[in-house]
């Protein structure tokens, strides 16, 4: 017998939608076993407000924390909503295609492990066919496909009861995406806002925008951090505060990591808070506008290529970033990162990057174990490798120097940084260097060697 914890006040109708939602569903617990995918009572405050809960469409808008279930939620709702409504199409769109293809692959994963239901009208099943990956496609004409929050082009011919947007507040054309979103709803439907929350600025992101005047643009408004509101002391441990997280998978000794290295990214990460770019070492809007090469600048002769190097071994990974200086301005013409590769080999590789590019200099992280490779280099290519050792003054007069430029508009980055930004979590720079940041940590490097 599944025990089930309903959430007050939920109407007979809205009841029944979520008794659906666990007959047909089924996850896998932290030992690979299925069990019933039963909604969490915040869960089922999302869930009965659905179109097919209500008379009327509600426009919903999320601001939530990472890890608390809310994608295969919405994946599961689509997959219910597609399978009752013959013939339709539901637009995902996130950051990029890759990033709306999550939420399908749990939509995947869901309608496979489905269970059958025995209803008067006869048996009901999501019946997905299997033989298309790229989309989401039911053998009765419904599709759930992904868009790319950076192609609202692809969304103005759609025709749709309702629409996703996942990530909402990191998509780079919110207001287009929106625009056209609405326009395949306008035969009726309801849109779904979902997004950590990037930063309090309602003038540039939409997101915040929707969210803080949610009511008068027609939007219910729904907020679910990890731990409720006011309830976190940033300052002191979470096992020493007696927190209980919204949900009970959520890895308490992940977010004590992540408290401890970054309190501002936990905030926005966990706890809903916004980060104000006033804040940022680098912001976000900065960043983004040096982020504008669709592709690697291709070399030019005759103008210095500099090549920085940030070393890591066994599961740590090592970054390559190469920047040619044209007049007084600096262009990406190369990146390439190596994991699990020993330092002879990484040696190796340098060189042949050398021959193909004949850079002007070679700045090798030697801090660490950065100093073996430094020493690899050097001995087979010679007076153009150069060391450099990490410490908070060189890292600051790097993050200097590299803002400086970037504010001058000076330097012109790969686009996909953006999104690249997005996936590892940490959307809002700051000058404490991460590990994960090791993109960012050689732009710092070469402003400094430049």
């Amino acid at each position: 017998m599944v025990e089930i914890e309903y959430l007050p006040g939920l109407t007979e109708r809205q009841r029944r939608f979520i008794d659906l939602f666990i007959a047909l569903f089924n996850v896998k617990d932290a030992f690979g076993n299925r069990k019933p995918f039963i909604p969490t009572t915040f869960q089922q405050e999302f869930l009965k407000d659905s179109i097919l809960c209500n008379d009327k469409f509600i426009n919903r808008i999320v601001n939530k924390g990472r890890g608390i279930g809310m994608t295969a939620v919405v994946a599961a709702e689509c997959l219910i909503i597609a399978q009752l409504m013959k013939g339709i199409t539901i637009p995902v769109s996130s950051i990029s295609a890759k990033t709306a293809n999550v939420l399908l692959e749990w939509a995947a994963l869901l309608a496979d492990t489905s269970n059958t239901i025995p209803l008067s009208e006869g048996p009901f099943k999501i019946d997905r066919d299997t033989s298309i990956n790229s989309i989401i496609k039911l053998k009765n004409g419904s599709k759930i496909i992904p868009i790319s929050g950076g192609s609202p082009n692809s969304v103005r011919s759609l025709r749709a009861p309702v629409l996703v947007l996942d990530e909402f507040a990191y998509c780079e054309y919110q207001s287009e995406i929106l625009s056209a979103g609405e326009r395949c709803l306008s035969e009726g439907g309801a849109v779904t806002i979902i997004s950590t929350p990037r930063t309090s600025d309602t003038i540039n992101d939409l997101f915040w925008k929707i969210y803080m005047n949610a009511e008068n643009m027609n939007y219910k408004r729904y907020f679910f951090p990890i731990f409720p509101k006011g309830s976190v002391n940033l300052n002191k441990s979470l096992f020493e505060q007696n927190l209980k997280p919204i949900a009970s998978w959520i890895n308490m000794e992940m977010l004590e990591k992540d408290r401890s290295r970054d309190v501002l990214a936990f905030s926005k990460e966990n706890l809903g808070e916004p980060m104000d770019e006033s804040v940022a070492f680098l912001s976000w809007n900065l960043i983004k506008k040096c982020c504008i090469l669709k592709e690697f600048q291709k070399p030019l002769p005759d103008y210095p290529i500099f090549l920085g190097i940030d070393v890591g071994r066994t599961n740590d990974l090592t970054a390559i970033i190469g920047f040619q200086q044209i007049d007084n301005k600096f262009y990406q013409v190369l990146l390439k990162t190596m994991r699990g590769v020993d330092l002879p080999q990484q040696s190796i590789e340098i060189q042949s990057l050398d021959k193909k590019y004949d850079f002007h200099n070679i700045n090798i992280d030697s801090t660490g174990l950065g100093l073996g490779l430094y020493e690899f280099v050097k001995q087979e290519i010679g007076g153009k490798v150069h060391k450099v050792i990490f410490s908070k003054e060189t890292k600051q007069k790097m993050g200097v120097n590299f803002r400086n430029l970037m504010q001058d508009e000076r330097v012109f980055l790969l686009k996909k940084i953006i999104s690249w930004i997005f996936y590892i979590q940490y959307p809002m720079i700051h000058f404490k260097v991460k590990e994960q940041l090791k993109v960012i940590k050689m732009n710092f490097g070469l402003a400094h060697w430049l």
